[in-house]
């Protein structure tokens, strides 16, 4: 059986993804900051409806025998009754089962942190693809490229972190605004 574990999300919502008939092979449950000591596999044979959900800010879709065709089916459908999950979602695996909640909800969401980041910092790094620096002063220029060089090789490294990716970010950020590029 496919099912969906929901963390910080209200009730009618909850209502709302139940009463769709293309998920009727789909299981919904909610899950609540008391249960964030349990491991992800017991998660999907509870059967809550009333908690607090105040430990995490971001709202969390855990899946279950859900493969990706599944999952883009869900999201296709989510998106035509206008039902749009932006919260994390992520997947129970044979290397999370055994999670505890918590450790889990953690774990992808300073993936997501860095994920968000690492996509920012590529989208400036690209951004700068047809600038002609040789118009520019060359402390300035030979900076942005440095930066830029940082950059790529941050997003490349196995070392890697929110704080460094906020870092290579301001950097280039700091070169292009002194460039007159950045608004």
């Amino acid at each position: 059986m496919k099912k969906i574990v929901l963390y910080n999300v209200e009730e009618e919502l909850l209502e709302k993804y139940r009463s769709i008939e293309e998920f009727n092979d789909i299981k919904f449950s909610r899950v609540f900051d008391e249960d964030l000591d349990k491991t992800v596999n017991d998660l999907f044979e509870l059967e809550k409806n009333i908690g607090n959900c105040g430990a995490f800010e971001k709202s969390f879709m855990i899946m279950f025998n859900i493969s990706s065709d599944d999952l883009n089916f869900i999201n296709k459908t989510l998106k035509e009754y206008d039902l749009v999950f932006n919260g994390i979602k992520v997947m129970k695996t044979q290397t999370n089962k055994e999670w505890a909640l918590k450790a889990l909800l953690e774990e992808v969401s300073e993936e997501h942190e860095i994920m968000t980041r690492v996509f920012k910092l590529r989208k400036l790094i690209k951004s700068t693809n047809d600038m002609d620096l040789s118009k520019y002063e060359e402390p300035l220029s030979f900076g942005l490229k440095q930066a830029l060089l940082n950059g790529y090789i941050l997003i490349n490294s196995k070392d890697i972190n929110v704080d460094k990716l906020d870092e290579a970010i301001e950097n280039i950020n700091h070169f292009l605004k002194a460039m007159g590029e950045l608004k």
